[in-house]
């Protein structure tokens, strides 16, 4: 669990108690980022208290099946890859103005589509890797701000013309370089049947992928 750095000092370090099995934050009013990975946790209690501020949570590889933001409406990013979650309604209770990052790849959510994320026209990166999601990327035809997508080991297998309209583009002076790979202004982590329609993907004003 770890304090904002703009409450480094020791009245608001002593509002942190040890992790156990199950924790409970709501006497710690100052949290600004609240992570807690890796700590075997089943679960930890952070809904219904106004009085938390929290922008950023971190809660991956423990051993929890589902969360709940209620009340809490400044929470900004969220990572819970490697998990045991087997719900998304913890979805429903976030703001999905400020939310802009979601990482929960290695989870064991039912099979559905992408129509849960939807309402989260903010995000900058959503990364669902090795979860049964299925269906086409058309949900997330509104996410204009959209960085970074992860959906390798899913079944999302098309769609790739509602990701926006620049998330192919290189930067201007890595293309005149002739660099690619970490230069991408926008990353799409895919397999399968996506992958294989994005080796023929054809990018308007793209030199390096543009081959006719």
């Amino acid at each position: 669990m770890v304090l904002d750095r703009k409450y480094p000092n020791s009245d608001a370090k002593a509002e942190v108690k040890r992790i156990g099995p199950k924790q409970d934050v709501s006497d710690c009013p100052h949290i600004r980022e609240l992570h807690c990975s890796r700590n075997q946790l089943t679960n930890i209690d952070i809904s219904n208290n106004r009085q938390i501020e929290i922008e950023q949570f971190g809660c991956s590889d423990n051993h929890l099946t589902n969360l709940d933001f209620t009340g809490l409406n400044r929470i900004e990013k969220i990572f819970c890859c490697g998990c045991k979650l087997t719900s998304l309604e913890f979805l429903k209770t976030l703001n999905p103005v400020k939310l802009v990052t979601l990482r929960m790849n290695n989870n064991k959510f039912p099979a559905q589509d992408l129509s849960c994320f939807t309402p989260f026209i903010n995000l900058e990166r959503l990364c669902i890797v090795n979860n049964p999601f299925y269906g086409s990327l058309k949900p997330l035809r509104d996410f204009t701000y959209l960085k970074e997508i992860g959906i390798a080991n899913t079944d999302v297998d098309n769609g790739l013309e509602y990701l926006p309209e620049n998330f192919f583009n290189f930067n201007a002076t890595a293309s005149d370089l002739g660099l690619t790979g970490a230069y991408f202004k926008r990353k799409l982590y895919c397999t399968g049947k996506l992958a294989e329609q994005l080796k023929d993907y054809k990018i308007e004003n793209d030199p390096l992928r543009n081959y006719d």
